[in-house]
């Protein structure tokens, strides 16, 4: 069975990217530009990670991995930011989450990907 992926980033080139990248890999993936609904499909759908960008207008990633932590806190969670040190100074989160700085290289999501799943 394929894994779920909801990828969050505001730039829609960019979730585009990850999106045919991650099908090539064979997984099923939904992206969305709007964290607001992203945070909506969450909860409403099954999803085995979630990848998200830090820097977001109306929520960042932080911001949703805390309402993600709240609803559905078994999901792994993957924040992709250039800003990494924010995360590992914030304890304030919970759960399967893994930060990878900008710039990245797929692979590297990749393996962090199926580890997680």
């Amino acid at each position: 069975m394929k894994k779920k992926i909801l990828v969050v980033d505001d730039d829609r080139d960019i979730c585009e990217i990850l999106q045919e990248q991650l099908e090539a890999k064979d997984y099923l993936v939904h992206a969305e530009t709007k964290s607001t609904k992203a945070l909506e499909q969450i909860i409403s759908k099954d999803f085995d990670l979630v990848i998200s960008d830090y820097k977001m207008p109306e929520k960042t990633g932080l911001d949703l991995l805390k309402e993600v932590r709240e609803n559905k806190p078994q999901i792994p969670f993957v924040v992709i930011t250039g800003f990494p040190d924010l995360f590992e100074s914030d304890s304030t989160y919970q759960g399967p989450t893994i930060v990878i700085a900008k710039p990245y290289q797929f692979d590297l999501l990749l393996e962090t990907i199926e580890r997680m799943t």
